[in-house]
This record gives structure tokens, C-alpha cells and sequence, in this order.
């Protein structure tokens, strides 16, 4: 018995740093979508339903431009999940720039590019 309890710990010792290792680390991402906003309503819908969103870092609305730039940590959300908040608002969404500073692992993780024009 007291064989077992040792070679269960070793055995816990030698696995548990591998399993931790293949983790994916968690990344910003940064990306910039082209929305249909038209009005300072608009802009206020998106930054109420966007703020109950997990992980996000950080929301810049450019209305001139119409633009909304997201800042976001990747193991609390992705592109995918944001683009279908947009269309669930009812606006029309496209990625215009996606940026990460990271592994390729977690930035891959957090990526799908797609539209919410389908």
C-alpha cells in the first residue's frame, strides 16, 4: 500500500508539469471591426452589451470611421463570439484588423475570421 502512494505522487510529479504545459497561455488580442453604426445610439448599445462580455480589456467606438476597436484576453473570449454579439444587436460586422501578442497557439485560439453578413 505505501508503494502505491509513493509511485501515485512520483507519478503526479513527472505528469502534472506536462499537463500544465499544454495549456495555452493566455493572450491580448486587439481587433478592429467595421460596424454599421450610425448614431451615439448605436454606439451606446454596443458599449452596454459588450461591457457584459467576459475578458474584455478594453471597447473604442469611432463613429467618424465606423469602427469598433476590442481589446480582449483570449481564454475568456475569441472573434467568433464577438462577431455574433454584433449580430444579435442587429449590426452588420467585418473584421477590418486582428492583432496579437503571444503564442501562436493562443492567438490562433482566439481568431476565426468570419462576417456576420451570412
Amino acid at each position: 500500500m505505501k508503494n502505491k502512494v509513493i509511485t501515485t505522487i512520483l507519478s503526479l510529479l513527472v505528469f502534472l508539469p506536462m499537463l500544465v504545459a499544454q495549456q495555452p497561455k493566455a493572450e491580448k488580442i486587439s481587433a478592429t471591426f467595421m460596424v454599421n453604426i450610425h448614431c451615439h445610439s448605436c454606439k451606446e448599445k454596443i458599449t452596454t452589451a459588450m461591457q457584459e462580455e467576459k475578458g474584455l480589456k478594453k471597447i473604442k467606438i469611432n463613429m467618424k470611421d465606423k469602427t469598433v476597436a476590442i481589446t480582449f484576453m483570449s481564454d475568456k473570449n475569441s472573434v467568433s463570439n464577438l462577431l455574433s454579439v454584433f449580430k444579435k444587436l442587429g449590426y452588420v460586422a467585418t473584421i477590418q484588423e486582428v492583432s496579437c501578442i503571444g503564442s501562436k497557439e493562443g492567438c490562433l485560439n482566439a481568431i476565426h475570421p468570419e462576417s456576420t453578413m451570412r
